[in-house]
């Protein structure tokens, strides 16, 4: 069965498993021999740098896992574009869904020099909800997020309402399956 014809309600978070991250380059190169006959071809530097980033990606996965469970939520993974809404003028366009760092993204946050509750935050392509959540601990008027795929739109919704944690500030958080492109954000 070619992949692509999956159903979206079958969608798996394909490159979650930290095992796979790091198992992958020796199984794409066909074992040890042929993953050290790559590193010894695109030198030490380069191999160095890849192994780096895998790394940091591993890490990534460990801390997006925790945050789901310690939030009651699924908001960790990633999953390949052509899963995500194969059939919207939008898939061209897309990449794969991947959840915001928190880290990052409260500290994006904390720098901006507003009173929330004045502004209203759109997030276009907001997948799982991750940052929809996070911003919600912050006295925002209102909460959009604009997906393309209605799949994730669904998870969204679901983890919206299964989020457990600190009191969120906001709970005007509204998730919608639409295009980004035909979206008028509120004045």
């Amino acid at each position: 069965m070619e992949e692509r014809s999956r159903p979206p309600n079958k969608m798996q978070d394909w490159y979650a498993s930290p095992v796979r991250v790091l198992l992958s380059p020796i199984t794409k190169r066909g074992g040890i021999g042929g993953f050290l006959q790559h590193c010894l071809s695109i030198g030490p530097e380069q191999s160095a740098r890849r192994i780096v980033r895998m790394c940091r990606r591993v890490i990534g996965i460990v801390i997006d896992r925790n945050y789901d469970r310690q939030h009651g939520v699924d908001t960790s993974g990633f999953i390949p574009a052509k899963f995500l809404a194969p059939d919207s003028a939008s898939s061209q366009f897309s990449h794969e869904y991947g959840p915001t760092p928190q880290k990052s993204f409260r500290r994006m946050l904390d720098v901006l020099p507003c009173s929330f509750k004045d502004y209203t935050l759109v997030d276009y392509g907001s997948g799982k909800g991750r940052t929809l959540l996070i911003a919600a601990e912050y006295p925002f008027k209102q909460i959009i997020g604009i997906e393309y795929s209605e799949e994730l739109v669904k998870i969204a919704d679901k983890n919206v309402a299964t989020y457990r944690g600190q009191p969120l500030q906001c709970t005007s958080i509204e998730s919608k399956f639409m295009d980004a492109t035909v979206y008028s954000p509120p004045l």
